[in-house]
């Protein structure tokens, strides 16, 4: 199955959310401890309400640009191969 980490890469000074700055989430998807590229990777807010959709990269790396610093998210990893479920990553919160 898809596993998914969150890193914080980097901030700049754009206002957003109630933290007044924009940063990215990173990460990275595996399958049983193997790179998995390509993969689907979806951003949702706290509402449920898709923000961005993505694919990682052929190292298996994935970002979301331009996230408020501070709010509540949701990432969402699919299986290409539908062999396993999607895996979820709540309350990630960008620092």
């Amino acid at each position: 199955m898809p596993v998914l980490s969150q890193i914080l890469i980097s901030r700049n000074t754009k206002q957003a959310g109630r933290f007044n700055c924009y940063v990215k989430i990173k990460g990275k998807t595996l399958k049983i401890g193997t790179i998995q590229p390509e993969t689907k990777v979806n951003l949702y807010d706290r509402c449920g309400v898709i923000l961005q959709s993505t694919h990682s990269n052929k190292t298996g790396e994935y970002t979301f640009d331009g996230v408020g610093k501070g709010e509540t998210y949701t990432i969402i990893g699919f299986d290409n191969q539908k062999q396993f479920n999607a895996v979820i990553q709540d309350n990630v919160v960008p620092k």
